[in-house]
């Protein structure tokens, strides 16, 4: 037993350590990155797809991207864009239907046609900075063996919502450090869809679209595509902002479901790191403590341990602007017991709701 609590003692430091990352990459990117090369001649121009309507992007988002440098077209579906226009017309997935955001994606992406440029595929709660086109650029230009470039991203309430401060705490100080570790050294077998950057060339070569138009999710079947064809997926040094809306416990739950049997599906050793990661770091420290005090030895070291971990928790949570006071108590008490039913339902529970719809998530990734 004094080997796993001394193992529990590793882990703290771990988490510390993941904490200490995840805060001082959160505030590198608030100060905006500076980065040199980019006066270098023939650095590819991107093409950023975003496939949904006008009216879920700020209009002042839209008129910042329009803007940006080293950008030679922005599309977004349904009826509008900023200098092309396109018009899918995609279902909503059901049974044997599409899945709409492939659908848009694919009709956006065959209006592009110079294969050297980027196309960077853009969820609708992503906020881009021209930082992020400049690192794309220069990543692709540098290395001709890169063939996918994700970006890990912060999850910023814009309300004082409960459930999207549980949300944003579990994702920015539990999960991403784990991702941008392991995604930076090239040992993540998928991607975060977020923001994923490819060559246009490489999309037309590798890219199987009605294979993925039949998967809950585009991003890892997509890096697999792109692994297989003996190209490199890297995760980006920068971090993009994704802006979360007010969530009831419903919305909370069915989101972090989705997650969960999501990767334990297509990539099981990140499912399982992330569930032992977060059991460890909000019931190991308890369970040190508990075990010290019967066993009759010394609380000191543990008392100082959990409650430097707090401290970081709180620092933390200062930092991606989850600071008041219910988010102190979720991020020590009700945060294990929040994200416990979507984990158990990861194996108990194939069917996930999305878009309005309860599917069927089969263990290939096909849903049904």
């Amino acid at each position: 037993m004094a080997e796993i609590i001394i193992i529990f003692h590793w882990l703290f430091y771990a988490a510390a350590l993941s904490w200490i990352i995840a805060i001082l990459s959160a505030l590198n990117n608030r100060r905006g990155k500076v980065l040199t090369g980019l006066d270098k001649p023939g650095l590819p121009l991107v093409n950023i797809v975003i496939p949904v309507k006008e009216e879920r992007l700020p209009a002042e988002y839209l008129e910042k991207l329009s803007h940006f440098e080293g950008i030679e077209n922005v599309l977004i579906g349904d009826d509008a864009a900023i200098k092309r226009w396109v018009s899918p017309r995609a279902q909503r997935y059901t049974g044997e239907k599409e899945n709409d955001k492939v659908v848009r994606q694919q009709l956006a992406f065959k209006q592009l046609k110079n294969e050297n440029q980027l196309v960077f595929f853009v969820d609708a709660d992503i906020r881009l900075e021209q930082s992020i086109i400049d690192e794309a650029r220069l990543r692709f230009s540098n290395d001709k063996g890169l063939g996918l470039l994700f970006f890990a991203y912060n999850q910023v309430p814009v309300s004082k919502s409960f459930y999207a401060g549980i949300h944003a705490y579990l994702f920015n100080l539990c999960t991403i450090p784990l991702i941008r570790w392991f995604g930076m050294w090239g040992k993540i077998p998928g991607a975060l869809g977020g923001t994923m950057v490819m060559r246009i060339g490489d999309v037309k070569r590798y890219i199987d679209w009605e294979f993925l138009k039949r998967h809950l999710t585009e991003d890892t079947p997509m890096a697999k595509m792109i692994r297989e064809s003996g190209l490199s997926v890297q995760c980006a040094v920068q971090t993009v902002q994704c802006v979360v809306p007010a969530l009831s416990a419903k919305d909370f739950q069915h989101i972090w479901h989705r997650w969960f049997i999501g990767s334990r599906y297509y990539i099981p050793a990140v499912f399982y790191g992330v569930a032992g990661w977060m059991f460890c770091l909000h019931a190991g420290g308890l369970f040190v403590l508990i075990f010290d005090l019967f066993t009759g030895q010394s609380i000191l070291p543990s008392i100082s341990i959990f409650f430097t971990w707090h401290l970081l928790i709180w620092v933390g949570m200062k930092t991606f602007g989850l600071w008041y006071k219910s988010y102190i108590l979720a991020a020590t008490i009700i945060v294990p017991f929040a994200a416990f039913k979507p984990l158990l339902y990861a194996f108990s529970k194939k069917h996930v709701y999305w878009q309005g719809r309860n599917i069927k998530m089969n263990r290939d990734g096909y849903v049904s």
